[in-house]
């Protein structure tokens, strides 16, 4: 078996292979491919976290927090093209404030 060759990995092989699959542009891949997208994907959640971490720690905190990797993404530059997918959280009225958002009470 391919997947024993390889060797083991945390993100179950066959849900990579089906999320590879959805993609527009996808072509088919071996188990070596999906494989390394499992260990590499692994790897950059590792690196995000660690990053997270260090947040955490500047705070004196040791549990991660949304803002940790809201932090992570804006001041890493390996990480910058996150910071649409995990922004810095603000107020509703800074947001209502900047046309950001509209808010009525109903």
């Amino acid at each position: 078996d391919d997947e024993e060759e390889l060797g083991t990995t945390v993100l179950p092989l066959a849900r990579i292979k089906k999320i590879l699959k959805f993609h527009p542009s996808h072509i088919s891949c071996n188990e070596a491919t999906v494989f390394a997208t499992a260990i590499a994907t692994e790897l950059f959640v590792q690196y995000l976290t660690e990053q997270a971490l260090i947040n955490a720690r500047i705070e004196k905190r040791k549990k991660l927090t949304y803002k940790d990797f809201s932090q992570a993404a804006s001041v890493n530059s390996n990480l910058n093209f996150l910071t649409n997918v995990v922004p810095k959280t603000q107020s509703v009225r800074k947001l209502v404030r900047n046309d950001a958002i509209r808010y009525s009470k109903a």
